[in-house]
């Protein structure tokens, strides 16, 4: 049996990973071009890529920007333009979105507590509706009820609405009040 990138089914590199070290790769060039120094308030989400790696990534990013910074560097951030630890600008400004990453999910009261966001992505073929009751237990049983109120609504209504959750989901059927609901939906 010969080899075929068809018979694959999605796995490494491309299916499995690929889109994990796209973000890998776009993240570690935004910070060694110094993107967070210059605007210090800029927050970046990726999605759709889970958030294990994230923690990895910061800690592989500060070791060498401390052991292998430019020629004639005198101290961690010497020679690299770069202002803070790599990992600082991760664990400050950068977002992670997931799925199920039970890894990710494991070291995320000290790793991502304020910046990893679940998703369902629904109706994405990735997405894990119905059953994500079974993933989110899953993934963050470990955590307080407070803690995984952040991570499954809390950190995004921070990021995109200042705190503020969206209303409760109309129950099924027609809208009885068409007047009440755009109240209730729509801001001015």
């Amino acid at each position: 049996l010969g080899f075929s990138p068809l018979k694959r089914s999605g796995l490494m590199p491309d299916g499995a990973a690929g889109h994990k070290w796209d973000c890998m790769k776009a993240l570690g060039n935004m910070i060694s071009a110094g993107v967070f120094d210059r605007f210090p308030k800029l927050q970046v989400v990726f999605a759709e890529a889970g958030v294990g790696w994230m923690p990895f990534f910061a800690q592989e990013m500060d070791y060498y920007q401390v052991t292998y910074g430019m020629p004639g560097s005198s101290g961690p951030h010497e020679g690299t333009g770069v202002l803070r630890h790599p990992s600082e600008y991760i664990y400050d400004q950068v977002y992670g979105v997931f799925i199920s990453d039970t890894i990710g999910c494991k070291v995320l009261p000290d790793r991502g507590l304020d910046t990893f966001m679940w998703c369902n992505d629904y109706p994405h073929g990735a997405c894990i509706w119905p059953g994500a009751t079974n993933f989110i237990a899953q993934d963050l049983g470990h955590l307080t009820p407070e803690q995984r109120a952040k991570v499954l609504s809390g950190n995004a209504a921070r990021l995109y609405n200042n705190g503020e959750l969206p209303p409760r989901a109309d129950p099924p059927g027609p809208v009885a009040d068409i007047d009440t609901w755009n109240k209730e939906h729509w801001h001015d």
